[in-house]
């Protein structure tokens, strides 16, 4: 707690090579206190993936600024007021980056008075987003595996609104 207000950033630059890999995972975990300060003076993380000029890439799918609040809805320790975000993934399509750096920027920030912290977990793997298909024989009948720790809902072409499953398989 010396030296007040501080913050914690990583960045990670990866050239992007779709022959081996299209798909990016992160997975992170967020613990912050809530002081309830004014937002500008709360601890916060930020989330940004941006391409070699430092410029986020999806403001919506590769961008998060997590200012400390109950109102998020995290969990909480009770009677304290430490909050925090479950593990969670995000999938991140490299195809349209071929031979392009981007980079995964993580930064937590401690509230600016330098008494309450915010910090997080993190992951980065790289995968394909390949969706392999088999049937058999005359049967009409095909079976999709789509890549792991994902969550799924597969539908029929030919009667939307039903849902056929939520496996992976």
């Amino acid at each position: 707690w010396k030296g007040g207000a501080q913050a914690g950033s990583i960045t990670y630059a990866y050239k992007v090579d779709t022959n081996n890999y299209n798909l990016m995972i992160l997975d992170y975990a967020i613990v912050l206190q809530d002081p309830d300060h004014d937002p500008v003076e709360q601890p916060k993380f930020l989330l940004a993936i941006l391409d070699s000029n430092n410029i986020v890439i999806d403001s919506v799918c590769g961008y998060a600024n997590f200012i400390a609040s109950t109102s998020l809805g995290w969990n909480n320790v009770a009677g304290s007021n430490v909050i925090w975000k479950d593990w969670t993934k995000i999938g991140f399509d490299l195809s349209n980056y071929h031979n392009q750096t981007i980079k995964v920027r993580l930064t937590s920030f401690d509230c600016k008075e330098g008494g309450h912290y915010g910090y997080a977990y993190y992951t980065l793997n790289c995968s394909k987003k390949d969706i392999t298909t088999s049937s058999c024989g005359e049967t009409h009948t095909n079976i999709f595996s789509a890549p792991e720790e994902f969550l799924y809902e597969w539908y029929s072409s030919s009667n939307p609104s039903t849902r056929l499953s939520t496996e992976r398989v």
